[in-house]
């Protein structure tokens, strides 16, 4: 589970997550959304991970196989979770690279390829 296996306090995602900046421009409001992450930590804790530690297994998308006994489950909702991926890694290029084109002489579409090669060889350091 992701929630669960990063942290067991949302408090160091929440950090990580710019919301500092969002606190002082729109005030502890926001800090709501803190008592959810939370709230969302715990019903993982006690109530999900049991689940799938007592079943012995490791990620949703084998309990929905396992739930439904039917494979095509498991493989449409490890569709949906590449397609919201791809989409998400698209949209986070896209931003950097509207950026360097902006300041740069590059196009768009050059600047999104050295983003990706860049990342990707960044990504692909061994320590």
């Amino acid at each position: 589970m992701w929630v669960a296996g990063h942290t067991s306090l949302p408090v160091g995602q929440w950090v990580k997550a710019g919301n500092p900046t969002e606190v002082y421009y729109y005030g502890t409001q926001v800090t709501t959304v803190l008592l959810g992450f939370t709230l969302a930590v715990l019903f993982i804790i006690k109530f999900s991970l049991p689940v799938f530690y007592n079943l012995g297994i490791v990620s949703l998308n084998e309990y929905l196989e396992l739930r439904f006994k039917n494979v095509w489950i498991r493989r449409m909702a490890t569709c949906a979770s590449l397609l919201m991926a791809a989409t998400f890694m698209g949209m986070c290029q896209y931003g950097p690279s509207l950026a360097l084109a902006a300041v740069t002489p590059l196009s768009t579409t050059t600047s999104m390829i050295i983003m990706a090669t860049v990342c990707t060889f960044y990504t692909s350091l061994v320590r």
